[in-house]
C-alpha cells in the first residue's frame, strides 16, 4: 500500500512506513515519480522525461540513464518484488512509461479533487460544506513547492491552486448562509493570504463584517484593497467596490450577487426569495432561459443607471439557471480591461476549465483542444501531452 503526498512537501509512505531520503537510489528516480504522478496515469513519452530530467545530456546516454532511473524507482516502490516480474506501479507502455493508479495507491491530491467533485454534485448544503472542509484540509501547501521552477509542475500547481481558492470561496458562502460570518471571514482571509489581488474577496469580507455589525472592519478592508491596487497595479478599486464603500459610509450597504446555491426543485432560491419587484423583468428573463434550454438562444441586455439593481436581477436569472442544472459561465468587464475586448470571454472559459477534473480536457476532440489552447495558453501543455501520448 502506497500513500503519496504531493500537496506540500513530497512524501512517500509504503505500508505505513515513510520512505527516508536514504532509500532513494538517485534523485532522478524520485523526480521521475513526481512527473509520472503529475500526469495522473497518462503515458509520458521517453523524450519528454529525458528533456525534463536531463535536458543537456546526450540523447543516447540519457536513454540509458532513464532506464536506470526507472529500475531504481521500481525497486524503491517494491523492494520485495521478485526479479524479472512486472512492476505493479511503473508500467512501460509505448512510447514511454506511466504510473499505474490502483486501489493500492492513495494520493492526497487525487483525494482532494475527488472531494471537490463530490461537493460540486451534492445538493445538500451541509454535506457540501463538509466535503469542502475535508478537501481544504488536505491542501497543506501548493503542489510540490520544492519543484517551484520545474516546467512540468507549473501548470498543475496553478490549476490546483485555483481549485483550492475557489473551494475556500465556496466554503465561505456555505458558512455565511448558515450565519457563521466569523468563519466565512476566516475562509476569505485564507484566500487573500495566497492571492491578495482578488477584489471580489475584499467585497465579501466587507459584507460579512457588516453582518457582524463591524462597520470599522468593513471600511478597513476597503482601504486594504485600495492600498494593494494602488501599490501593485497603479489602479483604483472597481466601480462595484467603490459603490459598496460609499453605501457603507451612507449606512445603506448595497447587495451584490454571489454564485447561486442549489435548492430543492419547486422551491424559491435564497436570492429570489429576498428579491422584491421587477416581476415583469424576471418573467421575461425566465422565458428566455426556458427557450435557451430548448435550443433557441438569445441575447438579453439589462440597461439602467447605476444602483437600480441590474446586477441583482442578473444574479436571480443565473440562480434560476443553476437550479435548472444549466451550465453557467460568467465574467465581469472592468474599466482597466477595456482595451481587451475578449478578456471576459477568456476569463469565463479559463475559470470554468480550471475547475474541471483532470480528465475533462482529455475527453474533448483533439481539434477542440487545440483551439482552446490557442485561446487559453495556460491549457496548451495539456494538449501537447495528449498529442504526444497519441503519437
Amino acid at each position: 500500500m502506497l500513500k503519496i503526498y504531493l500537496l506540500g512537501s513530497f512524501q512517500l509512505i509504503r505500508d505505513e512506513t515513510p520512505i527516508p531520503e536514504s532509500a532513494w537510489h538517485t534523485k532522478q528516480a524520485r523526480q521521475l515519480l513526481k512527473i509520472l504522478l503529475t500526469q495522473r496515469g497518462k503515458i509520458v513519452s521517453r523524450d519528454y522525461l529525458i528533456d525534463a530530467l536531463w535536458p543537456e545530456a546526450d540523447p543516447g546516454k540519457a536513454a540509458t540513464t532513464l532506464r536506470t532511473a526507472v529500475n531504481a524507482l521500481r525497486n524503491t516502490l517494491e523492494p520485495d518484488r521478485p526479479p524479472y516480474t512486472p512492476s505493479s506501479f511503473i508500467v512501460a507502455h509505448a512510447p514511454g512509461y506511466k504510473f499505474q493508479l490502483t486501489n493500492q495507491v492513495w494520493v492526497n491530491v487525487i483525494e482532494f479533487e475527488t472531494l471537490l467533485d463530490k461537493a460540486d454534485d451534492v445538493g445538500n448544503a451541509d454535506m457540501r460544506r463538509d466535503l469542502l472542509t475535508q478537501a481544504i484540509s488536505l491542501y497543506q501547501d501548493d503542489y510540490l513547492p520544492n519543484d517551484l521552477y520545474a516546467d512540468w509542475s507549473f501548470f498543475e500547481r496553478e490549476r490546483l491552486r485555483e481549485r483550492y481558492l475557489n473551494a475556500l470561496s465556496d466554503l465561505a458562502r456555505c458558512q455565511a448562509n448558515r450565519g457563521e460570518y466569523d468563519r466565512a471571514i476566516a475562509s476569505l482571509r485564507r484566500i487573500l493570504a495566497r492571492d491578495p489581488g482578488r477584489e471580489p474577496v475584499y467585497r465579501g469580507l466587507m459584507r460579512y463584517h457588516l453582518q457582524l455589525g463591524n462597520t470599522v472592519a468593513a471600511l478597513k478592508t476597503f482601504e486594504q484593497l485600495r492600498t494593494y491596487l494602488a501599490t501593485e497595479l497603479g489602479a483604483d478599486p472597481s466601480p462595484q467596490s467603490q459603490a459598496l464603500h460609499q453605501a457603507i459610509l451612507s449606512g445603506q450597504p448595497l447587495w451584490e450577487p454571489a454564485p447561486a446555491i442549489s435548492v430543492s426543485p419547486g422551491r424559491q432560491s435564497p436570492l429570489e426569495a429576498v428579491f422584491i419587484g421587477r416581476a415583469k423583468e424576471i418573467d421575461a428573463l425566465t422565458g428566455l432561459l426556458t427557450e435557451a434550454q430548448k435550443g433557441r438562444g438569445s441575447i438579453a441586455a439589462l440597461s439602467g443607471e447605476s444602483g437600480v439593481g441590474k446586477s441583482r436581477l442578473a444574479a436571480v436569472l443565473l440562480d434560476k439557471a443553476v437550479n435548472r442544472q444549466t451550465l453557467v459561465l460568467s465574467a465581469r468587464c472592468q474599466v482597466m480591461g477595456k482595451s481587451l475586448p475578449f478578456a471576459p470571454i477568456i476569463e469565463a472559459l479559463e475559470s470554468y476549465l480550471l475547475r474541471q477534473p483532470n480528465n475533462f480536457l482529455a475527453q474533448l476532440p483533439e481539434a477542440d483542444k487545440i483551439q482552446l489552447a490557442q485561446l487559453l495558453p495556460s491549457l496548451a501543455w495539456q494538449v501537447d501531452i495528449s498529442l504526444g501520448a497519441a503519437g
